[in-house]
C-alpha cells in the first residue's frame, strides 16, 4: 500500500507476490512488529522513484515537457493533449532510466490509500481458502512426519519400540532424530550450551499426517534426561523468589529510598509473577523439505528465510547456496517463526527418509516445545504519606529478576 501510494497505482490492479529467498532482495525478515515502521520511508521512496521514472519515460515517448505529464491510477497522462499511456506500456523505456536518488514524495494530505479504508489484496484468497499456507503444501511423492521430542530440553532417546512402530498402518519409517545447532538465532550466545538447538526425538514417517500422529500414540520411548529434568514450576518459583529477595544490581537510584521508606505513613509491597509463555500461533509449526544429494528445497512459513537456509545447510553439511526456500503464507508468526527448528527437522527427516517430507507439529507439540517468553518475578515497594498519596520522598523501588536467568 505504501509503494502503491507513491507510485500512483490503481489499487484494484495490484497483485502482491511473495518472494522466495533471494540475495537480490536483501534482508528478508519480519519480526518485532517493526516491518512497517522501519521500512515506511524506504518504501515511499521506492514507489516515488518508480513513479518518476515512468513519468520521464512518458515525456520522452511524447517528446513533451516533463512538467506536463502526471501519474495517476497506473497511467501517465499529458495535460494539454489528454494523451495517456499505461504503466505496462512504459515499463521497457522506464527501466532504462536511472532511478532518482531522492525522489519527491507526496504531501500526506494528498494520500488516497494510506490512512484510508483500503481492502487487503489477500482477503479473497483467505476467504475462499485458496491462500497457500505451509500446511497446504503438497509435493509429488511427499510423506508426512510427526516427531516425539524429548520432554526435557537437551535430552535424547535411549531406546524405543522401532519394530512395533514400523508395523503400524501406513508407517514408512521410524528413526531417531538428532539434535542440531540452529544458526542466526540469538547472536554470539548461539554456541554449545545455549538454547539454540533443535530437540532430539523419534520421527514417525507415514502416508498422511493422521497416520503419523496415530502411530505416534503407540510409541514407547525411554529418555536420557539432563539435570534440568529435576526442575519444576515449584522449584523455579522458589528460586525466583529467593533471588528477587536478595540484594541485586542497582540500575538507578534517586534519593535515599531506605530512609524515606522507613518513615512512610503506609508501606505497600506487591509481588508480580509472569509464567513461561508460548507464542501459540494459529497455524501450528510446520515445514516441507526435499533433500536430494547435496541440495535441499524448503517450503516454509518462516519470518526469516535466510536463517532457515543457513540452519538447514549447517545441519545437512551442505553449501548454503544449495538450499532453496519458498516462503508460504504464515498462519501467525509472533516471533515463533524466527526460530528455525522446524525447518531443520523437516530437512533431516527428508534426508533419512529419501523423499520429500512435511513435518507437522500438533498443538500440544507447539505448547511443549516453544521458545518461551521468560518467566519473571517482580517485587515492588512504595510508601504513602498521611494523605494516602505516593510519597515522593520514597520513590517506588522495583526488584526484577534478570530475564537471562531462565
Amino acid at each position: 500500500m505504501i509503494v502503491a501510494e507513491e507510485l500512483c497505482c490503481d489499487w484494484k490492479k495490484i497483485q502482491v507476490v511473495q518472494a522466495d529467498l533471494d540475495p537480490k532482495y536483501g534482508e528478508q525478515l519480519t519480526g518485532g512488529s517493526l516491518s512497517t515502521r522501519t521500512s515506511y520511508t524506504s518504501l515511499r521512496k521506492a514507489g516515488a522513484a518508480a513513479r518518476e521514472m515512468l513519468v520521464s519515460a512518458a515525456a520522452g515517448e511524447w517528446e513533451a515537457e516533463r512538467s506536463e505529464c502526471q501519474a495517476e491510477n497506473s497511467t501517465v497522462s499529458h495535460r494539454s493533449t489528454k494523451r495517456t499511456l499505461s504503466y505496462g506500456q512504459l515499463t521497457t523505456r522506464a527501466s532504462a532510466i536511472l532511478p532518482p536518488a531522492d525522489p519527491p514524495l507526496k504531501n500526506p494530505a494528498d494520500f488516497k490509500l494510506i490512512g484510508k479504508t483500503t481492502r487487503r489484496t489477500d482477503t479473497p484468497l483467505k476467504v475462499t481458502g485458496s491462500a497457500v499456507f505451509g500446511l497446504d503444501i503438497r509435493v509429488p511423492g511427499m510423506l508426512f512426519a510427526s516427531v516425539e521430542r524429548s520432554p526435557v530440553y537437551g535430552g535424547s532417546p535411549r531406546s524405543f519400540n522401532a519394530d512395533e512402530m514400523k508395523a503400524a498402518p501406513h508407517v514408512r519409517a521410524v528413526f531417531e532424530l538428532k539434535s542440531a545447532h540452529l544458526t542466526h538465532q540469538f547472536g554470539e550466545t548461539s554456541g554449545p550450551g545455549s538454547r539454540n538447538y533443535s530437540c532430539a526425538g523419534v520421527a514417525i514417517v507415514a502416508d498422511s499426517t493422521w497416520a503419523a500422529m496415530q502411530a505416534r500414540k503407540l510409541l514407547k520411548v525411554e529418555w536420557n534426561e539432563p539435570p534440568a529434568a529435576a526442575e519444576s514450576t515449584a522449584s523455579l518459583h522458589e528460586k525466583m523468589h529467593a533471588l528477587a529477595s536478595a540484594p541485586g544490581a542497582v540500575i538507578r537510584s534517586d534519593g535515599d529510598f531506605e530512609k524515606a521508606h522507613a518513615i512512610a505513613a503506609k508501606k505497600i509491597e506487591a509481588v508480580y509473577e509472569l509464567p513461561f509463555l508460548a507464542h501459540a500461533t494459529m497455524e501450528p509449526v510446520n515445514c516441507t523439505a526435499y533433500v536430494r544429494g547435496d541440495s535441499c528445497e524448503l517450503w516454509a512459513p518462516t519470518q526469516i528465510p535466510a536463517a532457515a537456509a543457513a540452519s538447514v545447510a549447517s545441519a545437512l553439511g551442505i553449501p548454503r547456496e544449495n538450499v532453496r526456500v519458498h516462503v508460504t503464507f504464515i498462519g501467525g508468526g509472533f516471533g515463533r517463526r524466527l526460530i528455525q527448528d522446524y525447518a531443520v527437522e523437516a530437512a533431516l527427516i527428508s534426508r533419512d527418509a529419501g523423499a520429500p517430507v512435511q513435518v507437522a507439529w500438533s498443538r500440544e507439540d507447539d505448547i511443549r516445545h516453544d521458545f518461551y517468553r521468560p518467566a519473571a518475578c517482580h517485587i515492588l515497594q512504595a510508601g504513602l504519606d498521611s494523605r494516602g498519596q505516593l510519597d515522593l520522598l520514597a520513590p517506588p523501588r522495583l526488584f526484577a529478576l534478570d530475564r537471562n536467568f531462565l
